[in-house]
């Protein structure tokens, strides 16, 4: 029986070519996906310039159609009550309105005007206005608007005149017209002066020893006063307090400074301050030393420089009365009445007991003080002597 032998070299090569084709099919499969969405892509791109494209042209026949017709242009005029002023003074920080009223006596509408204000004063600074206001459309034949244009006086607007240029400009029909020129008379603001009054620190505690101490509460109080002409606004005032050892009982910034805040102070008036701190005892002194800063809105007419207080403080801690504990002469004192008081006792009590002896002894001698003798017993010769003897003398003493 034959046996056929197998080519080995033949087989693997088939299957490169197997895997070799199984490549190419995926390639294309791959390339064929993603070249339809790059297509779609492509062609939303297309169609998107072409709608740009077709826009275009339909905003260019438009523009074409609605081109200017210089036979039907406005014809612009101010009424009499033009250019009149809500104020004929302007005042730094104040403002006043120009009052514009326009008529349109053409045959074509005004849709493009627009009014423009320049400064002719050229040496005076402190206006502020809008170079450029659109008018709203001015129909034709007769139609009407209103437009009111605000000045406003900085303040660094000086006392003087301030001349504005108006002008109407149209500029479909390219039309520029100058209006008569306004005169304002301006007055700069009335400066205030913001200055430091009277100023003290008084203690808190319950020493009342006037004077300042080491842990004890105090509250410095002084005046900013406004000694100007004009008025003070958004008046700020910041204290603060040098060195260590001294505690702000109010809300602080980060840098432990107290703020106060006035919205005006007017001239030849004050307002009072009052700032409460305790004083503990890392205080090193001897003074205290409170920086004072007081600025308003023009940021020009506060304190010109710094202001700085100083006060005496008694750096010795003061003994509290209630929980100090007894001297030595209220010691001595408290024995010499003990010992005054023990003496009065004893002397007294000795008096008593001299009292109760002499009255027991004298109870007992009472009843051997009788004047008559009692007759003596017959038993005793010497009594029985006596006893006449003793009779013998009284009777003749009768």
């Amino acid at each position: 029986m034959k046996t056929k032998s197998i080519n080995t070299s033949r087989i693997l090569g088939n299957k490169w070519v197997i895997a070799l084709l199984i490549i190419v099919v995926v390639i294309s499969f791959v390339i064929t996906y993603y070249w339809e969405i790059i297509y779609d892509t492509l062609d939303e791109q297309t169609n998107r310039q072409l709608v740009r494209e077709h826009l275009a042209t339909i905003e260019f026949s438009e523009q074409k159609t609605e081109e200017y017709d210089p036979t039907l242009r406005p014809v612009l005029d101010l009424l009499e009550e033009s250019s009149r002023l809500t104020e004929s003074i302007l005042r730094a920080t104040e403002t006043v309105d120009i009052n514009i009223h326009i008529k349109n006596n053409g045959n074509g509408d005004a849709n493009n005007l627009t009014i423009e204000l320049r400064p002719l004063s050229k040496d005076l600074p402190g206006l502020s206005f809008d170079d450029s206001t659109k008018v709203p459309l001015v129909s034709k034949n007769g139609g009407e608007q209103k437009v009111k244009i605000t000045v406003t006086g900085e303040a660094d607007l000086p006392t003087g005149k301030a001349k504005i240029g108006i002008y109407l400009v149209e500029s479909d029909s390219e039309q520029k017209i100058p209006i008569e020129p306004l005169i304002l008379e301006t007055r700069r603001l009335p400066s205030p002066k913001l200055v430091l009054g009277d100023s003290g620190v008084n203690e808190m505690g319950e020493s009342g020893n006037g004077r300042i101490d080491l842990n004890e509460d105090i509250v410095l109080k002084f005046y900013v006063r406004n000694v100007g002409k004009g008025e003070a606004k958004e008046v700020n005032v910041k204290v603060k307090i040098d060195g260590s050892g001294v505690m702000p009982l109010e809300n602080t910034d980060e840098d432990k400074i107290i703020t106060r805040t006035f919205p005006e102070i007017k001239p030849g008036k004050y307002e009072e301050i009052k700032c409460k701190y305790f004083i503990n005892s890392k205080f090193t002194g001897p003074k205290l030393t409170f920086t004072i800063t007081a600025t308003e809105k023009q940021g020009k007419y506060g304190f010109s420089e710094l202001k700085t207080r100083e006060f005496s403080v008694n750096t010795k801690p003061e003994m509290i009365g209630k929980i100090n504990s007894p001297s030595i002469d209220d010691e001595a004192g408290n024995s010499r009445w003990i010992i005054l008081i023990g003496i009065i006792l004893i002397v007294f009590c000795s008096i008593l007991f001299s009292i109760w002896k002499l009255l027991r002894r004298g109870k007992q001698t009472t009843p051997r003080s009788t004047t008559t003798q009692s007759k003596p017993r017959d038993s005793d010769p010497r009594q029985r002597a006596a006893y006449k003897a003793a009779t013998g003398r009284k009777e003749r003493l009768k």
